[in-house]
């Protein structure tokens, strides 16, 4: 009975994100464009997201993450330091609750008249809070890609929607504690260019 329930669920988890892409894209294509800042940019970015599904264990478990990034953006590309706190609630029986930190560099790119951004960040996380055999502070590697988010110009920022980024999480080299989830998130974004 669960299996019957819970498939249309992850199935509908699984293609909104999808969905929503392509929905931007066309949204960007129709010529909603922000101006392009002349030389380099420095900005801030705080952002909030959530994923209900973990892929790895094909399973509902809720995570939610809260980040920051700040970089400097050259026209239409970029470098950025990526910080982020991630909780994951109700991972297994063996490990209830999870939290890590990840710190990382990474690179972007603006497009459709930056409009569109997609970014990936590979860096170190660590366990601030584990259950069972995992020990807090065992530390690891992840992987952030964002592929496609839009932007929306605001006052005197821009506010970023994420329909989808992926995020594998293995905060641990010697045990089989890996996540990998697909997050829908927003942000809001500061800039100051020169």
């Amino acid at each position: 009975m669960a299996f019957v329930i819970l498939y249309p669920v992850k199935t509908v988890v699984r293609l909104t994100p999808l969905f929503f892409c392509l929905l931007l894209m066309t949204y960007a294509a129709e010529g909603q464009v922000t101006p392009e800042a002349q030389g380099a940019q420095l900005w801030l970015q705080a952002h909030a997201a959530g994923s209900p599904l973990d892929t790895k264990t094909d399973s509902l478990v809720q995570r939610l993450s809260a980040g920051l990034q700040t970089g400097i953006r050259f026209q239409t590309w970029g470098l950025f330091l990526h910080l982020e706190m991630h909780r994951s609630i109700g991972y297994d029986r063996v490990q209830p609750d999870i939290e890590l930190i990840q710190v990382g560099p990474g690179v972007e790119y603006l497009w459709g008249g930056h409009t569109l951004r997609s970014s990936v960040s590979i860096g170190a996380t660590s366990l601030t809070r584990a259950a069972g055999e995992e020990v807090a502070g065992h530390r690891g590697w992840y992987i952030d890609l964002r592929p496609v988010s839009v932007r929306f110009p605001v006052a005197s920022g821009v506010v970023e929607f994420f329909p989808i980024y992926i995020d594998i999480s293995v905060p641990t080299h010697d045990s089989e504690l890996e996540m990998y989830s697909n997050f829908i998130g927003i942000s809001y974004e500061w800039g100051h260019g020169d």
